[in-house]
């Protein structure tokens, strides 16, 4: 609704007053328009899209595709897909997948940002700023619309592993290196003995195994929120 009040900032989510603007703010609250869908907490929803192309069946024409980008401090990590919602004929909206394969048990590969239909030929494209690609997604025998997406960078694995520097290169780059982890306050999130009560930190351990020296550059450069870029 154009100039609804939804909440926003005083409240969260299904009214869920917010613990820094919502005190005293009980009654706007409560007349507040309520989410016609929620998803679950942290599944980072950034992009949808309403599919409209006329050579979609009609079941499929006024859909949404929504991309779940994902949790990034979860215990259990959620999210990292793309999901089409349905609106029943009662007006209710249901979910369900539309792409995944992002999360293989607790490995990311892949957090979708954002949707969008080609006007003229019906193709989704699905951005992916993780892995620095763009997915063409088409019907069986649709014809291709465009060069299709390049790799921004190699996935994490391919090419030469990460290897110890010998020598003074070593010590620069260590140095370096923990110069930047103090600066950035990196053990809040790396380190649970220095990570504030109730932070999910994430590891390092087995970085070598997982990034090859190009991919952990290009991560470096534009790294998953809310890891700060490299100065």
């Amino acid at each position: 609704m154009p100039g609804g009040d939804y909440g926003w900032p005083v409240a969260n989510g299904d009214r869920i007053p917010d613990p820094d603007l919502g005190a005293g703010q009980q009654g706007r609250i409560a007349a507040s328009i309520p989410p016609a869908f929620a998803f679950n907490p942290h599944n980072a929803p950034l992009g949808i899209e309403f599919l409209t192309h006329p050579a979609l069946p009609a079941a499929d024409r006024g859909k949404a595709l929504v991309a779940l980008h994902g949790s990034w401090n979860r215990r259990v990590k959620d999210g990292y897909k793309v999901v089409a919602l349905r609106w029943d004929d009662d007006g209710r909206i249901r979910s369900e997948d539309f792409v995944t394969g992002f999360l293989a048990g607790d490995e990311v590969t892949g957090r979708p940002v954002d949707v969008v239909e080609a006007p003229n030929s019906g193709t989704i494209f699905v951005s992916d700023d993780y892995a620095g690609v763009v997915y063409a997604i088409r019907r069986a025998g649709a014809r291709a619309a465009g060069a299709g997406a390049r790799r921004a960078h190699r996935r994490p694995g391919a090419g030469r592993p990460v290897r110890e520097r010998p020598g003074r290169g070593a010590r620069r780059a260590r140095a370096q290196g923990e110069a930047h982890w103090n600066a950035n306050g990196c053990a809040g999130c790396h380190v649970a003995e220095g990570a504030a009560p109730g932070m999910v930190t994430q590891p390092l351990a087995g970085l070598a195994a997982r990034y090859d020296v190009p991919a952990l550059s290009a991560f470096f450069e534009a790294p998953t929120p809310p890891m700060p870029a490299r100065r």
